[in-house]
Parts: C-alpha cells; structure tokens; sequence
C-alpha cells in the first residue's frame, strides 16, 4: 500500500511556512477582536441577573461559507486559563454559534475581559 498525500498539504516547506503564518494572522486578528468586543459586552451585565452574549462567525467578519466548522473556540478571563465558575461557554453546531453565558454574584469584579481563543 501506497502513501499519499492528501490534497490539502502544502507541497513544499516555503507554503507551508505561509499557511501557518496565514492561520497565526488570522488568529491574532480574532483574539484582539473577541476581547474588546467581549469586555464591552460583560461590562454591561448586572450583579445577580442573568445574561448571554452570542459568538456568531459574523461576529468576526466571517460568513458561514468561510468558518465551515474548521475552528474551535476556547473561552478564557485574559491571562487565565479558565472562565469564573459562574461564566460558561457552550457552542451549538445547529446554530453555528457560541454563547457567553452566567450570572455575575454580588461582589464581582466590575469589569472583565474575556479571551475567545480560535483553533483551526
């Protein structure tokens, strides 16, 4: 049996160096993205009341075409590893969309930035 390759691999070092350099790009791009746009949104969110932000790939620029499910979405404070335990992220592949999630408990912080890391 015969190995090949499958179509999508960049054939030589220099397109693959573009493709990862490319993905990086994009990466970037949405990370700066998602946390501004998150922090303005969970600012808003009162003590003891819930709420939910949605992550829709239009969010990002993107038309559902683009996203084809090709990317994961990974949701963090800025600079932690994790969301607080009363924040959640779930994502709907019916929907094509993530949401953010929870209700801030009396004493939260007053403001947070959230990070949505992308995968490809």
């Amino acid at each position: 049996m015969k190995l090949q390759k499958s179509p999508e691999w960049p054939s030589s070092p220099f397109q693959l160096f573009e493709a990862i350099i490319t993905k990086m790009r994009v990466l970037l791009t949405l990370l700066l993205l998602a946390a501004v746009v998150y922090s303005q949104n969970i600012n808003n969110a009162v003590e003891t009341e819930m709420f939910a932000v949605p992550i829709t790939p239009n969010l990002f620029n993107w038309t559902y075409q683009e996203f084809e499910e090709q990317y994961r979405f990974h949701a963090s404070l800025k600079g932690k590893p994790e969301l607080p335990s009363w924040l959640r992220y779930v994502y709907s592949s019916r929907h094509h969309s993530g949401f953010i999630f929870g209700t801030p408990p009396r004493g939260t912080e007053s403001s947070i930035t959230v990070s949505i890391y992308i995968t490809g």
